[in-house]
């Protein structure tokens, strides 16, 4: 358990001087091995005022100028509080190593008590240990939702709260400020947010559900609790109990653990969560249910945790921060979605004031049922700026910057469906208008190729400001050069020379991860790291060149991140393999065996892998408006790298479906399912995808694709076969709504 771990750390604090205040930055890390330690508790020495670090152990505290002959309280579990005087704070990067505690854990029984003694003694002196009289606060909090780990949802606000202890209806809670965004598809119209009286019920000493819960003789009927010792937890002893629900319970149960304190027996931390083996019996309420069966959707609960610690101020206790996940599954076969939807809120109550509390008046508070974020005001990227704040673990402005893009790109798909019935009814030139609108708007610059029963009906460029764009010009297409190769690896294995069910290590000798097949490499079940996924590589990846088989020693070898074949993640070392192994086998480079198997035999004249001659060049690609930095594009060799236009790519695409050159057989391997690719909403096949959910058209076609990236370019090839269209499209300003656009050429298509 970190909290217990014995090891020092340091402080580090950099100070910014305001007008009436100045703020204190810093991390709180391990000395020994830089480790963040989340979660540390800083305040004004009194604790009327303060912040906890975030999951990297960042902080932020601004502190009042009258206050600068106070001191700051640094306390975390497992190690001595720390009082430093904000005076002699005045130099930035300053380390202050902390001393660490030596464990101390009684093993011996207690005489006299019991874990279930001690937790009567708890409950039994809530009344006495916990507020009595009404205070006020000010309190900060965070929401954040992530699907298949890319956030849908962010929201932020600051609220006053007047809690009165008795009767609970005149606890007011009045919303300072707040913000909020959210990816409008991909939540799929669930909405994320918290109520006032969801924020009062954190609170879990003097919530009545908690006390329903765990001051009962049936939770300790249906849970063992141990008393695991003595320990010291900010300078105080407590007890630490443990608890589980006990194995055959076939009701609701919790597991976690209670820091109780052994002078008063209060509790200073409760960490709990639903029992695993209890999720099976976890319901919603009834007018959930009711209405997620009406709209056919059906949530499941897959977890859920809560972390609450209290302050000490004078002789009572207060909430001080809160720590809050929830997994939820969600499922629709009526809307076409299958997700799991994790969900975490950070609470904090940066400032308590008992003496003289601050009134809310019931016309500034909100209703307890009103959700906060269905306030309408606009994403500010800078309203906390003079707020204490739990600072955010991730980059919230680049975060809410893609959340934005997207929410534009669905704005504009939405704006186009309700102009589609004024647009010409003739398919062509009403998917010219489509490309149009986008074009206009900026959103899309590039080449377009639509066909539809195998002829084409539009062949179009939609140049980027002046620049002069034909059918002839060439794009980098990213990983949609995953699709040729997978092509070849199965034409290899139709002449003999492999076998899909063959080791790595059978073609590359001493290879680490040797064990790994050659079928898990082409579905992304090999469990090998992604070479693009690390920054510093990445680095070296943009500015060097590299032959293939520095590329697999140097940067496709690490350690396997799960067993070959038990799940899925898309990998490009597993392409950049799948080259190293066609060109032991093929005995030829993997562009002379791309040029030999594919694109001489089908016409290809204008595709190539990378650049051989000034004649093969790409356009000009841009990235954020600016022309791209050059960059070696055999390091991408398998996984990407390779340069075509969009009548070439037409060409590929019969090919797949005529049966002339590219045997059937094939063709029918690589788009046939072989891993769920959550992030897509699709299957994976051999280099192809196969949608389940993302397209409206999935429900009645089979549609398979592949985006491509390469910096400045990005692209879109759909196939679907029974209707005999293709939809290419290749941009070179970076991304482009291909998703929505794509959609809607599917509509007029169908």
């Amino acid at each position: 358990m970190k909290s217990l771990l014995l090891v020092p750390f340091f402080f580090t604090i950099s100070i910014h001087l305001l007008a009436q205040s100045f703020t204190i930055e810093g991390r709180v890390i391990m000395s020994t091995s830089n480790e963040a330690l989340p979660y540390a508790t800083l305040s004004i020495a009194d604790g009327t005022r303060g912040t906890i670090s975030n999951a990297n152990g960042e902080f932020r505290l601004i502190v009042n100028e009258e206050d600068r002959n106070d001191t700051l309280r640094i306390s975390y579990v497992g190690y001595h509080t720390q009082f430093i005087s904000l005076a002699s704070i005045n130099s930035s990067g300053l380390e202050i190593k902390m001393v660490e505690r030596e464990r101390v854990l009684k093993e011996v029984e207690i005489i006299g008590l019991t874990a279930n003694k001690i937790l009567e003694n708890a409950f039994t002196n809530i009344s006495k240990n916990y507020y009595s009289e009404p205070y006020s606060s000010r309190g900060f909090y965070r929401l954040s939702s992530k699907k298949n780990d890319k956030y849908v949802h962010l929201s932020e606000a600051v609220f006053d709260m007047y809690r009165a202890k008795e009767p609970k209806e005149l606890d007011l809670f009045r919303l300072e400020s707040w913000r909020g965004i959210t990816d409008k598809r991909e939540a799929h119209g669930i909405f994320i947010g918290r109520t006032p009286k969801g924020v009062f019920g954190l609170d879990q000493v003097n919530d009545k559900e908690f006390l329903k819960i765990f001051n009962r003789k049936k939770f300790l009927k249906e849970h063992r609790c141990v008393l695991e010792g003595e320990f010291m937890y900010n300078e105080r002893p407590v007890y630490l109990i443990s608890f589980d629900q006990k194995e055959g319970v076939r009701d609701l149960g919790y597991e976690g653990k209670f820091y109780i304190s052994k002078d008063d027996f209060a509790f200073l931390e409760l960490n709990y969560g639903l029992s695993p083996q209890s999720l099976q019996y976890y319901k919603l309420s009834v007018a959930f249910r009711a209405l997620t069966e009406l709209l056919g959707i059906k949530v499941k609960k897959l977890g859920e945790q809560i972390r609450v610690r209290y302050l000490q101020l004078g002789e009572k206790y207060y909430m001080n921060d809160v720590t809050l996940t929830s997994d939820m599954h969600f499922k629709s076969d009526r809307y076409y979605y299958n997700f799991v939807l994790n969900m975490k809120g950070d609470f904090l109550i940066s400032e308590i004031k008992v003496e003289d509390p601050m009134r809310i008046t019931k016309e500034e508070a909100l209703p307890y049922g009103k959700m906060i974020e269905q306030q309408n005001v606009p994403y500010d990227s800078l309203f906390w700026k003079d707020y204490n704040i739990v600072l955010p673990d991730s980059d919230f402005g680049e975060i809410s910057s893609t959340i934005i893009e997207n929410n534009k790109a669905n704005d504009t798909k939405e704006e186009v469906e309700h102009k589609l019935n004024k647009f010409p009814k003739e398919p062509s030139v009403r998917i010219d208008s489509i490309l149009t609108f986008y074009h206009k708007k900026k959103l899309f610059h590039g080449n377009a190729l639509i066909a539809s029963e195998g002829k084409v009906i539009l062949k179009k460029s939609y140049p980027y400001q002046d620049q002069q764009l034909d059918q002839e010009s060439r794009f980098r297409i990213g990983s949609t050069s995953k699709t040729f190769t997978s092509m070849l690896i199965l034409m290899l294995q139709k002449e003999g020379r492999l076998s899909l069910s063959d080791p790595i290590s059978k073609y590359i000798p001493n290879y680490g991860n040797g064990e790994v097949t050659i079928e898990q490499l082409l579905s992304h079940q090999s469990g090998i790291p992604d070479y693009l996924s690390n920054a510093e590589d990445l680095v070296s990846i943009y500015k060097n060149s590299y032959s293939i088989d520095e590329l697999v020693l140097n940067f496709c070898s690490d350690s396997l991140e799960f067993e070959p074949g038990s799940s899925f993640a898309y990998s490009n070392s597993g392409y950049v393999l799948l080259a190293k192994i066609a060109e032991a086998v093929g005995g030829k480079s993997f562009s002379h065996l791309l040029e030999e198997k594919i694109f001489e035999p089908l016409g290809m004249v204008n595709t190539s892998f990378g650049v051989n001659t000034d004649d093969q060049l790409p356009v000009v690609g841009y990235y954020y408006g600016k022309p791209e930095p050059e960059h070696p594009m055999e390091n991408s060799v398998g996984a990407g790298g390779i340069i075509s236009t969009t009548g070439d790519l037409l060409k590929w695409s019969n090919a797949l479906e005529s049966g002339n050159i590219i045997d059937p057989l094939l063709v029918d391997m690589a788009m046939t399912p072989r891993a769920a690719y959550m992030d897509w909403k699709a299957e994976y096949g051999y280099g192809w995808m196969i949608d389940k959910y993302f397209f409206e058209y999935s429900k009645k076609h089979k549609l398979v694709y592949h985006p491509g990236t390469s910096t400045g370019f990005y692209s879109m090839f759909l196939k679907q076969p029974d209707e005999g269209i293709s939809i290419i499209l290749l941009s070179n300003t970076g991304d482009f709504p291909r998703f929505e656009m794509t959609d809607l050429i599917l509509e007029v298509l169908n």
